[in-house]
C-alpha cells in the first residue's frame, strides 16, 4: 500500500508565472489493480506519474512505502527505489537503438537476477513477440515496440508499473493488444496509466481517478467490462516480498553485455580516435626527446666506446660571448679563461684523481690557422693537426705512465725554462705543414723554434722546442696511415665511420696533440719572459668606442724590423686606423698622419661583455703601415713595453686535463653543469648537436605545447560527444534504476580503452621512430659537419621518463574527460535528459 498526502508541485513559465502542477493532492494506492488517471494535458498526470517513480520531486507532501517517505530519500536511495520498485513504460518506447529486443528487455534485470534468455524469449512468446528476441527496436511497429517496453518494465517483477500515454502513438488494435497486457499485469501488481482514452479506462480500468489543474476532482472505483483476455505474461521471477532496500548499490546484470553493446557501437571511432591521439603522442614525445637532449649522457657513452683513460676539457662560449664574436665577424677557436674556481668545482663534486691545466701554446704549425686558444679542428686537409692543443705541466712519470716509456727522438742539450716537449706527431705535422721549407728533420725542429720560412716569419720566435718524445703512433696506427698515402685525403673523407681514424682522434686529444713542460715554474717564467716575437691580439677598445679585430690580428715586435720605437709608441696599419677612428688615409698621404694618444684596451673574446680587461695602457700612435709594405704585417708594431703586455696577456688556462680515475663520467656531469666543453672529436659531435637541437628547441617545445592541447582537445570532445550522443540511452538507464557508477562504467570504459590503445600505440610507435629519429639526425650531422660522427653512438634514446610522463598525462586526461561530463549527467535528473530528448 502506498499512501500519499499533500502533494503539491509547482512550474514556473517562461514568462516566469508560476503554476500548480499538483495541488494538495492525497491519495492511498492498492498493491495491484489497474488505476487510469484521466485529464486534459496539463493537469498533472505525467508529474502525479514520475513523483511516485522516483523521477521527479515535490515542494511539500509525503509518499510512504513500507513506512518511508519517498520524498525524503536521497537520490541513491531513488535509484535504487526505481531499480527494485518501479517500472516505466513511456509514450515513445524509449528502447535503445543499438540493442536488440532482449537486450532491451535485460537491460532492467537487477543486480539480484541472472540474465537469462531462454526467460525472456518465454516472455516474448507471451505477448505475441515469439522470434523477435533478435531485432532491433527499428524493425518493430509501434506496438510491438510498446510491448518490448511494457516487458522491460515488468521483467524486475516491480511494485508498481507505470505507464504514461502507453497508447497514445498507437491505432486501435494496438490499443486493445497493450490494455490487455496492462490488465492482465495488473492482477499481481499496480499498474498506473496516465491517459486521455476515457473509453479505455471504463473498459480496463479498477479505478478511475480524474485530474483537474494539478487537483483530484473524482476518484472512484470501477467495474470493467469482462474483456476475457487471455493474455498471460509468464513472469520472469517471484514477486519481491519484503520493504524495498533503499540503501543498496544497484548494478545491472547484465552491465558487462550492455558495455559490450555500448562499446561495439564506438569502435571504429575509438579506433579513430586513439589512432589520432597515438600519433600525436608519438610526435610530442620525439619533439620532447629532442628538446630533452642529455649532451652529458651522450658524451658519457662516448666516452664509453672510446675507452679513453682521460679527458680534455675546455669552457664554452655562452650564447652572449658567440653574439660578440658574430658581430667582430670573427671566426678563430676562442676558449674563455679557467680559473681556480672551475677546478673547485670538480673538486667539490667528488672528483679526487689529477687535474692538469693546459695552457695556451704559441707553438704555430699553419701560420694560415688563426686561433685564439687550443684547436679542436682535426682532419681538415691530413692526418696532422693544424696547432697544439696546448702546455701541460707535468712530471716524467706522467710521461713514461701515458707512452710506456720516455724515449726522446730529438733533445736539447739543455732545457729552456720556457720550452715545451713535444710528440713525434706534432713534430711530423710542423714538418709536413709546409710552412718549414729548410727544415727536414726532428733535429731540426730543436731550440728555438720559428715559424714560417719566408722573409716576414723567418725569424720570428714562437718560442722553444726542448724535446721531442717517441709516441709510437706510426706503428699503431701504420695501417691507415698507408692507407691514407696511398688513397690521399678523399679516403679519410670517405671514411669516417673507420675505428682507426676515430681512435686516432681521441689520442691526438687526450696524448698526441699536447705539449709539455717539466718545469713547475713554466707560467711564470714564461709571463717574466715573453719571447715570441709575434703574438695574435684578440678584441680592442679604443677609449669609450667599439670593440674591433682585424683578419690578421698580429702584434709585431719593432726591433725585428729595425725600427726604434719609444715607451708606449705604436705603429697601426693604416686600413685598421681609418676603420676605426673613420679617416681616409691612403698610401700617398700616409706621410700627413698626425700623432695622437690614445686608450687602449685589450679583452678576450669570451670577456667582452666583462668590466675587467685583461690590460688597459695608454699607446700613442706614431704612424701609420701599409700591411705587406716593406713586408710589414699584422696590425700593430710595437716597442718592447707594449709588445710585452700583449704577450703576457697570452699566457693563461685554456684546458683542465683529468687522468686516470675511475670516476671520469662524474666529471661529465659535472662538466655539463659548468659550462664545459669537450676536447674530443666526439665532444664537437655533441656540440654540434646541441646547437642544432637549441636553433629547434623553441620551436619543438610551442609543437609540445601545441599537441598537449591538442590532445586535451580530443580527449574531452570525444568524451563529451559520446555521452551527449546517448544522452537518450543514459535518461533510460537512470529512469531504469540504473545508477550513476554503473553508466559510467558503460561509458568510462570507451574513454579508458581510447587511453589504453593510445598509450600501446604511441609506445610502440615512439620506441620504433626514435630510432628513425636517431638516424635522421645523424644524416644531417652527416651533411653539416661530416667528420663528426661517431659509429656506434646513439643521440637519442628511448626515454622511459618521458613515455611514463606522457602515458601518465594520457590517462590524467583520460580521467579528467570521464569525471567532467558525467558530473554534469550525474547532476541532471533522468526526467530531464529524456524530455530534453523529446
Amino acid at each position: 500500500m502506498i499512501k500519499i498526502n499533500s502533494l503539491f508541485k509547482t512550474y514556473k513559465s517562461k514568462n516566469k508565472t508560476s503554476y500548480h502542477a499538483l495541488n494538495d493532492v492525497s491519495l492511498t494506492l492498492p498493491d495491484n489493480g489497474l488505476i487510469f488517471l484521466l485529464g486534459k494535458s496539463g493537469s498533472g498526470k505525467s508529474t502525479f506519474l514520475n513523483i511516485i517513480g522516483g523521477l521527479d520531486s515535490c515542494a511539500s507532501g509525503s509518499i510512504i512505502v513500507d513506512n518511508k517517505d519517498l520524498l525524503s530519500m536521497k537520490k541513491a536511495d531513488l535509484t535504487a527505489y526505481r531499480s527494485d520498485d518501479v517500472g516505466f513504460v513511456f509514450q515513445d518506447y524509449c528502447l535503445i537503438d543499438e540493442f536488440t529486443v532482449c537486450d532491451n528487455i535485460a537491460a532492467a534485470i537487477t543486480s539480484k537476477e541472472v540474465c537469462d534468455k531462454d526467460k525472456i524469449n518465454q516472455m516474448l512468446k507471451s505477448v505475441g513477440l515469439d522470434g523477435y528476441g533478435g531485432k532491433y527496436p527499428a524493425e518493430l511497429s509501434g506496438g510491438e515496440r510498446q510491448r518490448v517496453a511494457i516487458l522491460r518494465a515488468i521483467i524486475k517483477n516491480p511494485r508498481i508499473v507505470l505507464a504514461d500515454e502507453p497508447t497514445g502513438n498507437l491505432d486501435g488494435d494496438a490499443t486493445k493488444t497493450i490494455f490487455d497486457l496492462l490488465k492482465a499485469i495488473s492482477k499481481k501488481h499496480l499498474v498506473l496509466v496516465a491517459s486521455h482514452d476515457s473509453e479505455s479506462a471504463l473498459k480496463y480500468a479498477d479505478r478511475i481517478i480524474i485530474l483537474e489543474k494539478g487537483r483530484v476532482v473524482s476518484d472512484s472505483y470501477n467495474q470493467p467490462e469482462d474483456n476475457d483476455t487471455k493474455c498471460e505474461v509468464v513472469p520472469y521471477h517471484e514477486q519481491i516480498n519484503g520493504a524495498f532496500c533503499s540503501s543498496k548499490n544497484q548494478n545491472n546484470v547484465c552491465n558487462g553485455r550492455i558495455r559490450w553493446l555500448f562499446l561495439k557501437s564506438k569502435l571504429l571511432k575509438i579506433a579513430l580516435y586513439s589512432f589520432i591521439v597515438s600519433l600525436i603522442m608519438i610526435v610530442m614525445m620525439l619533439a620532447q626527446t629532442i628538446t630533452a637532449f642529455d649532451s652529458a649522457k651522450v658524451m658519457k657513452d662516448a666516452f664509453k666506446i672510446s675507452e679513453s683513460d682521460s679527458l680534455l676539457l675546455t669552457k664554452a662560449l655562452d650564447n652572449s660571448q658567440k653574439e660578440q664574436l658574430d658581430r667582430l665577424n670573427k671566426v678563430a677557436d676562442c676558449f674563455p679563461r679557467i680559473t681556480d674556481s672551475d677546478i673547485i668545482a670538480f673538486r667539490d663534486a667528488g672528483y679526487d684523481g689529477r687535474i692538469y691545466p693546459v695552457l695556451k701554446c704559441n707553438i704555430d704549425i699553419n701560420r694560415s690557422h688563426i686561433s685564439a686558444g687550443m684547436t679542436t679542428n682535426l682532419f681538415e686537409e691530413s692526418t696532422y693537426v693544424m696547432e697544439p692543443l696546448g702546455v701541460m705541466i707535468v712530471e716524467e712519470d706522467f710521461l713514461k705512465e701515458k707512452y710506456g716509456k720516455l724515449e726522446y727522438v730529438a733533445r736539447a742539450d739543455s732545457f729552456h725554462p720556457t720550452g715545451v716537449i713535444i710528440t713525434d706527431y706534432l713534430a711530423d705535422s710542423m714538418l709536413q705543414s709546409g710552412q718549414l721549407t729548410d727544415i727536414n728533420d726532428y733535429d731540426g725542429l730543436i731550440g728555438e723554434y720559428h715559424w714560417g720560412s719566408d722573409k716576414a716569419s723567418r725569424y720570428v720566435s714562437r718560442g722553444y722546442i726542448n724535446g721531442i718524445i717517441e709516441t709510437g703512433y706510426k706503428e699503431k696506427y701504420k695501417k691507415l696511415l698507408s692507407t691514407v698515402e696511398k688513397y690521399g685525403f678523399d679516403y679519410i673523407k670517405e671514411s669516417l665511420n673507420n675505428e682507426d681514424l676515430l681512435q686516432l682522434a681521441d689520442d691526438i686529444h687526450t696524448r698526441y696533440g699536447l705539449c709539455y713542460s717539466l718545469n713547475p715554474n713554466f707560467e711564470k717564467d714564461a709571463l717574466d719572459n715573453a719571447s715570441w716575437d709575434m703574438v695574435w691580439h684578440y678584441a680592442l677598445r679604443f677609449g669609450d668606442g667599439d670593440f674591433f679585430t682585424t683578419d690578421i690580428p698580429q702584434v709585431r715586435r719593432a726591433d725585428i724590423y729595425g725600427i726604434n720605437l719609444g715607451e708606449n709608441e705604436v705603429l697601426m696599419e693604416m686600413a685598421t686606423y681609418n676603420r676605426i677612428f673613420n679617416k681616409q688615409y691612403t698610401a700617398q698621404t700616409i706621410e700627413d698622419f698626425v700623432p695622437h694618444t690614445e686608450t687602449l684596451s685589450h679583452y678576450l673574446y669570451s670577456e667582452l661583455n666583462q668590466d675587467n680587461a685583461q690590460f688597459v695602457c695608454d699607446v700613442t700612435i706614431v704612424g701609420l703601415f701599409v700591411s705587406n709594405q716593406k713586408e710589414i704585417t699584422g696590425t700593430f708594431v710595437a716597442g718592447e713595453d707594449i709588445y710585452n703586455l700583449f704577450a703576457k696577456s697570452h699566457i693563461y688556462t685554456t684546458g683542465l686535463y683529468f687522468d686516470k680515475n675511475d670516476n671520469l663520467t662524474m666529471v661529465i656531469d659535472t662538466a655539463a653543469k659548468n659550462g664545459f666543453r669537450y676536447n674530443l672529436i666526439v665532444g664537437e659531435s655533441v656540440e654540434t648537436l646541441t646547437e642544432i637541437v637549441e636553433i629547434f628547441a623553441p620551436i619543438f617545445r610551442i609543437m609540445a605545447v601545441v599537441l598537449y592541447i591538442s590532445i586535451v582537445f580530443i580527449l574531452m570532445n570525444f568524451a563529451s560527444k559520446m555521452i551527449n550522443d546517448k544522452m537518450k540511452e543514459i535518461g533510460i538507464l537512470k529512469a531504469l534504476g540504473i545508477g550513476n557508477r554503473a553508466i559510467g562504467a558503460v561509458f568510462g570504459i570507451q574513454i579508458w580503452l581510447i587511453a589504453l590503445v593510445t598509450v600501446i600505440l604511441s609506445v610502440f610507435g615512439y620506441s620504433m621512430f626514435v630510432n628513425q629519429a636517431n638516424d635522421l639526425l645523424i644524416n644531417s650531422l652527416r651533411m653539416i659537419a661530416p667528420e663528426k660522427i661517431i659509429p656506434g653512438l646513439t643521440f637519442f634514446d628511448f626515454r622511459t621518463d618521458i613515455v611514463l610522463q606522457n602515458s601518465s598525462v594520457v590517462f590524467i586526461l583520460a580521467l579528467i574527460s570521464y569525471i567532467v561530463p558525467m558530473l554534469r549527467i550525474r547532476a541532471l535528473d533522468p526526467l530531464k535528459i529524456i524530455r530534453t530528448e523529446k
